[in-house]
């Protein structure tokens, strides 16, 4: 295991047209010579050997070596309540979108030996997006079909502004509670979404372009939810109020219709094939 070194300085990436008032670090920019290389090695990471992914990691130190050693440290803590706040809060880097996206596809070298790969790296993964969006950046897209684990509590806490929501894309399957208490934040999902997606989430958008989970939308207030193949519907909650749902499949409207109570200012549309949207139901 490497160990992080306490005073080892963050690496920032300044946007553009970001006063450099508003920005509490120092300016490091973190593009080394072995960026080709990383770039070639991530586009390969449907090879599961672990020698590849090995090399993944080393070439991935010249471009974010010391961001790379904190995440390990995060993966290997032992109490995993108290290294939550101590080590993200000391995660400070601001991170293109790109970067961000190289830098989630490198986790995949630790798949396969860490236990806290799913909810770990989103953790991780969810502090450099929400510093990158304070910095100025959005519209994110990640790459999660080349991780053999799904990410578990992608998006949770991600606290938006109500005139420039966190955007993020993804592109692949999500795992369980994805924008979990989220706040003015937009996901669209091209894939499938497991268990709880958007719990407790408020004022958002949730996209899924292919199937959802149980307790999907549980708690959630004043957002809206597209979603466009099937949805496990076996339990139902009250506790969801005044959100939109749309989809383009009529069995899952009707599933919709059954699992969300009314009186609790709803509206349900219906998806037409050339894209017009149907209200079926207002409470």
């Amino acid at each position: 295991m490497v160990t992080a070194h306490e005073n080892a300085q963050p690496q920032i990436l300044v946007p553009p047209k970001i006063a450099p008032q508003t920005m509490r670090l120092s300016q490091v920019h973190i593009k080394g010579p072995g960026d080709d290389g990383l770039d070639a090695l991530i586009r390969r990471q449907t090879a599961q050997k672990p020698d590849e992914k090995r090399k993944v990691k080393v070439v991935g130190e010249n471009k974010f070596g010391n961001l790379l050693r904190r995440y390990e440290l995060f993966l290997g803590r032992k109490n995993y309540f108290i290294k939550n706040k101590e080590i993200l809060d000391g995660i400070e880097d601001v991170l293109t979108v790109e970067d961000i996206n190289a830098f989630l596809q490198l986790t995949v070298g630790f798949e396969d030996y860490e236990k806290d790969y799913s909810r770990g790296t989103s953790r991780f993964i969810n502090r450099l997006i929400q510093n990158s969006y304070n910095a100025g950046y959005n519209n994110f897209v990640l790459n999660t079909i080349v991780l053999s684990k799904k990410l578990d509590h992608f998006g949770e806490n991600f606290c938006g502004l109500p005139y420039r929501m966190i955007s993020v894309q993804i592109d692949g399957d999500i795992g369980v509670n994805c924008g979990m208490n989220a706040f003015c934040s937009s996901f669209t999902i091209n894939g499938n979404a497991n268990s709880c997606c958007g719990y407790k989430i408020y004022n958002s958008i949730i996209t899924v372009k292919g199937d959802v989970g149980n307790w999907f939308g549980f708690g959630a207030k004043y957002s809206s939810f597209t979603i466009n193949e099937g949805v496990n519907t076996d339990n139902y909650t009250d506790d969801t109020i005044g959100c939109t749902f749309k989809t383009q499949n009529p069995k899952t409207l009707d599933k919709l219709l059954e699992y969300f109570q009314k009186n609790k200012s709803h509206k349900f549309y219906l998806i037409h094939p050339d894209g017009t949207e149907e209200l079926k139901r207002a409470d």
